[in-house]
């Protein structure tokens, strides 16, 4: 015999007072107005009201995950200093409220909701489960997550004990906390997303008058050591780069070969051309004399061998003309991305 598919609703009762006791997860359909956030909850963002709207129009339609409530006298019991932000309602959420405030963005009269009374054993088990999900589905930004971390600290005694609770390792906790020795003014730019957090660790124990100093020292290196990694191939493969090839407008010079009747010697080893555009021949190898012709009739001499190829970097018309001849298509994509970064 093949089992029939079970709506929650239909395991539901209105008053909590008729659901037979509360050890295990006790489906209801509660109206929003019946259920209070907690203050436990240190998620800020919700979405707009517009994305609200969106959500509880989709809740009307299909509600796929209840939310997760207590009852207001186990809540209470734990924490009764939240009374006046509890009011009046009969259920306490554990998580779901974006659900909860989509619902009463819509006026939906009724919302699928577990009973789950196992979460209030203590004041640090309800915690968690408050922030265990928002953490897990990182629903918070890293601010609200430090506060959050920080709050179970101070609940279970110890960052040992809360990292064990949240089934983290003490450094994942020490990392959050560290974040809440920030200014206000640079946590408020880590929650816009304009200060990147390993940065913001990195300066948490700087003392709070240095910590703007700091701050731009850091974003400064940081800048610094990405622009050294681009320049990082070229530093190590110096003989990749590229010669300096004809001046523009002149023909390359031409090899006579060796003199009738002379011995040619054994021939040299062939050598790979440097890169050109397809179809086309690859410009000649710089020549040996150390001398090359810049852009604007202005000569480069050396006084003997060169240490590396001699580039007409006072002329960037010049040089252009020389990596366009060298480079093919998607080595030029490369460059030219390389030097927008």
């Amino acid at each position: 015999m093949t089992g029939r598919r079970v709506a929650l609703s239909s395991l539901a009762q209105d008053p909590v007072e008729e659901v037979p006791g509360h050890s295990a997860a006790t489906p209801i359909r509660l109206a929003p107005a019946r259920i209070a956030r907690t203050p436990l909850n240190r998620r800020t963002s919700f979405g707009t009201p517009e994305e609200l709207t969106e959500l509880g129009e989709s809740i009307r339609r299909r509600q796929l995950a209840a939310v997760v409530v207590v009852t207001r006298a186990r809540y209470l019991a734990l924490f009764p200093e939240h009374q006046d932000q509890v009011g009046t309602a009969d259920y306490v959420l554990v998580n779901g409220e974006r659900r909860w405030r989509a619902a009463t963005q819509v006026q939906l009269p009724r919302l699928d909701a577990v009973i789950r009374e196992d979460l209030a054993d203590s004041r640090a088990d309800l915690l968690d489960a408050v922030i265990a999900e928002n953490i897990d589905r990182k629903n918070l930004d890293h601010i609200e997550e430090a506060r959050s971390v920080e709050d179970l600290v101070a609940e279970a005694g110890s960052a040992a004990a809360a990292a064990k609770q949240l089934h983290r390792t003490e450094g994942w906790v020490s990392q959050r906390r560290a974040l809440l020795r920030l200014t206000p003014e640079i946590q408020a730019r880590v929650q816009a997303g304009e200060v990147p957090v390993r940065i913001a660790r990195s300066i948490a124990s700087v003392p709070p008058e240095d910590q703007e100093a700091a701050l731009t020292d850091a974003v400064d290196r940081q800048s610094a050591e990405r622009a050294a990694r681009h320049r990082e191939p070229r530093r190590r493969n110096p003989e990749n780069a590229p010669g300096p090839g004809p001046a523009p407008g002149t023909a390359p010079a031409t090899d006579p070969g060796p003199a009738p009747g002379t011995d040619p010697g054994p021939a040299p080893a062939p050598q790979d051309p440097a890169p050109g555009p397809v179809g086309q021949d690859a410009s000649p190898p710089p020549p040996q004399d150390g001398g090359a012709a810049a852009a604007g009739g202005s000569a480069r001499g050396s006084a003997g061998p060169a240490a590396g190829p001699d580039l007409p970097w006072d002329s960037p018309a010049a040089l252009a003309q020389m990596i366009r001849s060298r480079l093919t298509s998607e080595a030029l994509a490369e460059l030219l991305h390389l030097l927008a970064a």
